[in-house]
C-alpha cells in the first residue's frame, strides 16, 4: 500500500514528522503541530509505495506571532535528559484563559483563547481520537444565563463545537465511546433553601 508523511524543522535535518492521510479528491494532507510561533521552518513531504520512497523538494513557511495575551512561560527542568522532547497540554489560568499545547521549551505551539468570560479553564484534554483538544469553559448565550460548555476544538482550528453541561464543576473525562463524564454541582433543597 501506499503511505505518506511530512518531515519539517527549523533546518533540512528535519526534526519533526507528521503522517498524512488521503483525503477524497486523491490528494494527501498533513498537520503539522509543533512549531513555535513566529519561526521559519523547512517541511518536504514524501510518499512511500511498492516502488520505494519518493521525497518532494524541501519547501519553507514562516508560522505566525502568537496572540500577545498569552504570558511568557519558562521551564527549569530537573533531569535535562528527561526533559527533552514532547509536549504539555495544559490551560492557562490568566486572563483570558486558554487551552494550549507547549514544547519542552515553554514555547507555545497550539492555543485556543474562547469567549469564556473571565472564567479560567480548569481543564483540558487531548481527545482518545488525537484530533481534538477538549476544555471545559463558559459563556452566555443570547443575553441568557451563563452557561458551561465542554469545547470541542480542531487541532488545524477549523471546528470549534461545545457542548453545553449545566452546573458543571471543573473536571471532565471523555470516555472511550466519545460521550463525556463531568463533575457538576448537587443542587438540592435544604430546609426550603437551595443549596449546592
Amino acid at each position: 500500500g501506499t503511505s505518506a508523511f511530512v518531515d519539517f524543522g527549523t533546518s533540512t535535518s528535519y526534526s519533526m514528522r507528521a503522517p498524512a492521510t488521503p483525503t477524497a479528491d486523491g490528494e494527501w494532507e498533513a498537520l503539522l503541530v509543533g512549531m513555535k510561533p513566529s519561526m521559519d521552518y523547512h517541511f518536504q513531504p514524501v510518499i512511500l509505495d511498492g516502488d520505494g520512497e519518493f521525497a518532494a523538494r524541501d519547501q519553507r513557511l514562516t508560522t505566525g506571532p502568537a496572540p500577545s495575551s498569552l504570558p511568557d512561560l519558562s521551564v527549569t527542568a530537573l533531569d535535562q535528559d528527561r526533559a527533552t522532547g514532547g509536549f504539555f497540554v495544559m490551560s492557562l489560568l490568566s486572563t483570558p484563559s486558554a487551552a494550549v499545547i507547549v514544547d519542552d521549551e515553554g514555547e507555545y505551539v497550539w492555543w485556543h483563547q474562547a469567549a469564556t468570560e473571565d472564567f479560567p479553564v480548569p481543564r483540558v484534554l487531548l481527545s482518545h481520537d488525537h484530533q481534538r483538544m477538549l476544555y471545559l469553559g463558559r459563556q452566555s448565550q443570547d443575553d441568557e444565563e451563563t452557561e458551561h460548555y465542554i469545547f470541542q476544538v480542531s487541532l488545524d482550528g477549523s471546528s470549534v463545537e461545545t457542548l453545553a453541561v449545566p452546573d458543571a464543576h471543573h473536571d471532565f473525562l471523555e470516555l472511550p465511546d466519545g460521550t463525556f463524564a463531568v463533575l457538576t454541582h448537587d443542587r438540592r433543597d435544604v430546609l426550603g433553601e437551595e443549596a449546592l
